[in-house]
């Protein structure tokens, strides 16, 4: 399998909030990555390369961690904490996982073909998962998996259970809905009728005028 990259250095445990803040500024992601029974690594991660690196993998995919010394880490992405009105990147949480253990990991879905529902327009297909969560040996993980959608109908749905995965592997969450083909949604324009007969209303601008100066009189 091949795994993203992302270089990272060591920070104290103990910066004070206002300096993990302006390295945030300068473009420093603060980190920790957890060794089970051994102390935890607190590092920095620079925010472009390790948002490339998500936006292929997402939490719970498996990085290539890289310190200052070239030394890899092979570490599974388990949580990010975001600002709650900013929305900017905080912190992110790693395991570190060995290359013959069992993990339960998200491998991108390279979706291929195109429904004839879809071709003609009356049908879309929605797609709630880009991802599946695969439970393997870190080795055996597959880079991505591929699903072909050429031949779904309206009504179909495809779950994670559905997909053929490479040997040694399994969906860890099988019930998940992964695709559906839906019926397109149509927008109905209004009628000829519909505008004759709403041109033919009568206009009631100046009635409550009229009104009000005969209750005068």
């Amino acid at each position: 399998m091949h795994y993203e990259s992302v270089t990272f250095k060591s920070r104290d445990a103990n910066l004070s909030e206002s300096d993990l803040s302006n390295l945030r500024q300068e473009g420093w992601i603060p980190a920790v990555i957890s060794r089970g029974g051994e102390p935890p690594i607190t590092i920095f991660v620079p925010e472009k390369e390790f948002a490339h690196a998500v936006h292929k993998t997402g939490v719970g995919g498996i990085l290539r961690l890289v310190d200052e010394a070239d030394k890899a880490h092979l570490a599974q992405l388990k949580e990010l904490q975001w600002h709650p009105t900013s929305r900017k990147l905080l912190h992110a949480s790693f395991v570190e996982v060995r290359a013959r253990e069992e993990v339960v990991a998200n491998v991108p879905i390279i979706f291929t073909g195109e429904p004839e529902a879809v071709a003609t327009r009356v049908g879309q297909l929605v797609r709630p998962e880009e991802t599946i969560a695969v439970r393997a040996k870190v080795t055996d993980l597959p880079d991505a998996v591929g699903l072909d959608i050429s031949e779904l109908e309206i009504g179909d749905t495809v779950t994670a259970g559905d997909i053929l995965l490479p040997d040694g592997c399994e969906a860890a969450h099988p019930e998940t809905v992964i695709c559906t083909l839906i019926p397109a949604t149509v927008v109905e324009e209004p009628t000829e009728a519909a505008e004759e007969e709403e041109a033919a209303e009568p206009e009631l601008v100046g009635a409550s005028t009229e009104e009000s100066e005969s209750e005068e009189g």
